[in-house]
C-alpha cells in the first residue's frame, strides 16, 4: 500500500489537477503508509509541499492494549494456521463478526454502551464526543484489511522500538533483504516537510512513540501536542472540539487553498466530513 498504491494515488491528483505538488494529511495508518511510500520512492518526497501526521504510528513499543500486546508474540503461528485455512482478508465490513457487533450496538443502549466500551478501550477514551458519531464509525470501521498487513502490525509491536519491514521469515527474509532478519525503514529518507499532531493520552501512539518517530524524521518541521489535558486517538475522528484543536492549527500549515477548504468545514468532526 505504502510502496504502490500511495504513489499512484499522488501521481492520479498530480496528473488530473496539473500541480507540481500537493499536500498529504494522514492519521494513524495513514501516515505510515507516507512515510513508506517516500522511503521506497524517495523521488516522491519532492511532490509533496506538506505532510501533516495526526497521531502516526511507526514504532509500537509502548502501544497500550492488553490483546494486541497479548498475542504479538504469536504473530507466526496465527498467520500460518489463518493461511492454512485460507483466510487472507481479515475483518471485513460486511464479515459476520462485524455484522454482530453492529447488532449489538444498535439492540438496546446497554448494547450501545458496550459498544462504546469496546471502541474506547481500542482508540482510548474520549471525554468530547457525540455518541451519534460513534455510532456513525462503528457503522463503517474497521473495514477489513490483509492479513500481512495486520501480522506486520503486530511484529512490529513484538519488536519493540523499531519500524521495520514484514517479516517472511529467515528464508524469505533472505530471498528479499539479503539478511535473516527484515530490514528496518530508514526515517531519515523521508525528507518532505513534516508536521506531526499528537494527543497526550493516545493508547495506539503514545507520546513515547511519536518522540522516537520525531527524532529519524529527515526533515521535520514542528511536533505538536494536542492542547487538551486529554486527546486520544479515536478523537482526532470524532472529538467535538477537534475543529479547535486540530483543524484551526491545522489550516495554518497547510498553503492555500488548501487552508481555506479546511476552515470551511472545521465546524464538523473528521468523521462527519468523510461521511
Amino acid at each position: 500500500m505504502g510502496k504502490y498504491d500511495v504513489t499512484a494515488s499522488i501521481n492520479y491528483i498530480l496528473n488530473v489537477t496539473e500541480h507540481e505538488k500537493l499536500s498529504y494529511v494522514g492519521h494513524s495508518l495513514g501516515c505510515t503508509l507516507f512515510y513508506i511510500a517516500m522511503i521506497e520512492q524517495p523521488q516522491y518526497n519532492d511532490k509533496i509541499d506538506v505532510m501533516i501526521s495526526l497521531a502516526p504510528s511507526t514504532s509500537l513499543a509502548n502501544l497500550d492494549n492488553f490483546l494486541f500486546n497479548l498475542i504479538a508474540p504469536f504473530t507466526s503461528p496465527l498467520e500460518s494456521l489463518f493461511r492454512l485455512l485460507g483466510v487472507y482478508n481479515l475483518y471485513s465490513n460486511d464479515a459476520l463478526s462485524h455484522r454482530m457487533l453492529r447488532f449489538v450496538c444498535d439492540s438496546s443502549e446497554i448494547g450501545a454502551n458496550l459498544c462504546q466500551k469496546v471502541v474506547f478501550h481500542i482508540f482510548g477514551k474520549s471525554e468530547s464526543f457525540q455518541q451519534s458519531t460513534v455510532d456513525m464509525m462503528m457503522g463503517h470501521y474497521p473495514a477489513g484489511g490483509s492479513l500481512a498487513t495486520f501480522a506486520q502490525f503486530l511484529q512490529n509491536i513484538y519488536s519493540g522500538e523499531s519500524f521495520h519491514r514484514y517479516d517472511f521469515g529467515v528464508k524469505g527474509n533472505m530471498e528479499h533483504y539479503g539478511m535473516p532478519t527484515p530490514s528496518h525503514y530508514n526515517l531519515s529518507l523521508v525528507t518532505a516537510p513534516v508536521y506531526i499532531f499528537w494527543g497526550n493520552t493516545d493508547p495506539v501512539t503514545p507520546p513515547q512513540d511519536v518522540a522516537w518517530l520525531a527524532a529519524r524524521l529527515g526533515n521535520l518541521k514542528a511536533s505538536i501536542q494536542i492542547q487538551s489535558r486529554s486527546f486520544a486517538h479515536g478523537d482526532f475522528l470524532w472529538s467535538t472540539q477537534s475543529d479547535r484543536l486540530v483543524f484551526h492549527p491545522l489550516a495554518e500549515i497547510l498553503p492555500p487553498p488548501y487552508s481555506q477548504a479546511v476552515l470551511s468545514t472545521s465546524n464538523l468532526t473528521y468523521a462527519q466530513v468523510c461521511a
